[in-house]
């Protein structure tokens, strides 16, 4: 079973956004992505890619493939 590339890219804005912005305002922005980290290791669950399932056009089958594990 692979990650479909929509969500591969999205999980990868989110990281640059993440630093980015913590770079910009060096404020506590930094813990959201180490505490969704720390769930997605914990649980084995990312919740970005959680979220994004919903937005997919189309069915998870039909999308390319990002990731194959």
């Amino acid at each position: 079973m692979g990650i479909p590339k929509p969500l591969v890219q999205l999980n990868q804005i989110f990281i640059v956004l993440s630093v980015a912005l913590t770079l910009l305002w060096n404020e506590v922005i930094l813990f959201v992505p180490f505490f969704i980290g720390l769930y997605t290791i914990i649980t084995k669950q990312n919740p970005i890619i959680l979220m994004g399932k919903i937005f997919l056009a189309k069915p998870i089958p039909s999308n390319p493939q990002g990731w194959e594990k």
